[in-house]
């Protein structure tokens, strides 16, 4: 419970990944366990697009209200981080009528052929399941720690050394979306 996990040994370990960086909460958090319950006894969804219910509407509407700008919004939940990232790049590549994608080194997008295109680490997330899908374009990550000229100079200099490559490599009106990972693992 909480923010310590109990192996199968017994030994008790933090968990500093909690659920990969989306459970923030910590496992087994015992308010999110009890609001779990209580939402399974009431409604087990069904998919939106086949059968609408009104506490999806009601998400939707609040996360549009507390969004920034005044602009038009919309909203669609998913079940997962790939589908959300594999619907964006999707949505993208429909508005402006481009097919590249970049992406950064090192990062992690999920394991849908998508998805596991755009994620940098071969092993073990990818070896043996290529092809994978076109028109997807991967830049040096920046990385302070390491970064030649130190880390006062990284976040410029990177940026304008993907922008480089973006124009030389690809051509900027071809670039339908960037996804990156700020928060890598």
């Amino acid at each position: 419970g909480g923010g310590v996990v109990i192996d199968a040994d017994g030994n008790s370990l933090i968990d500093f990944g909690s659920g990969i960086a989306v459970t923030n909460v910590g496992n087994a958090n015992p308010r999110v366990a009890a609001t779990v319950a209580d939402q399974a006894a009431r409604f087990t969804h069904t998919c939106f697009m086949v059968a609408p219910y009104e506490s999806y509407i009601e998400v939707c509407e609040a996360l549009n209200r507390i969004t920034p700008g005044d602009h038009e919004k919309r909203t669609f939940l998913v079940n997962s981080g790939a589908e959300a990232v594999e619907n964006a790049v999707k949505v993208a590549r429909h508005a402006t009528g481009r097919p590249a994608v970049v992406v950064f080194d090192h990062g992690y997008h999920g394991r849908t052929l998508l998805t596991m295109t755009l994620t940098a680490k071969n092993m073990p997330y990818k070896q043996g399941f290529g092809p994978y899908a076109p028109e997807v374009y991967r830049m040096p990550m920046a990385y302070p720690f390491r970064w030649p000229s130190g880390p006062e100079n990284c976040g410029p200099e990177a940026a304008a050394q993907a922008i480089d490559q973006i124009t030389k490599q690809i051509g900027p009106g071809n670039v339908a979306a960037v996804v990156i990972e700020p928060i890598q693992g």
